[in-house]
């Protein structure tokens, strides 16, 4: 599966555009692992600050919504 950004920007669930993305079970489940890893590091006090809401939860799932909605609202800052 190739990643645009406008598939990107077209589908509501980037968490699994992620995972639609790798083909190899092996590259899959290690870079699931990473990507969990890496949304746990993000405190939610960051998301108050510059989006104003909070995730409900802590599943990857709500935490990648999350980092790509305050990707995007960076990315037109700049």
């Amino acid at each position: 599966m190739e990643i645009s950004l406008d598939k990107v920007n077209s589908r509501s669930d980037p968490y699994q555009l992620f995972l639609d993305s790798i083909r190899s079970p092996s590259t899959l489940r290690r870079y699931k692992n990473v990507l969990h890893s890496f949304l746990k590091l993000i405190p939610n006090q960051i998301y108050t600050d510059n989006l104003g809401k909070t995730p409900k939860d802590r599943e990857d799932e709500t935490l990648a919504k999350f980092f790509v909605e305050l990707a995007r609202k960076n990315m037109a800052i700049d």
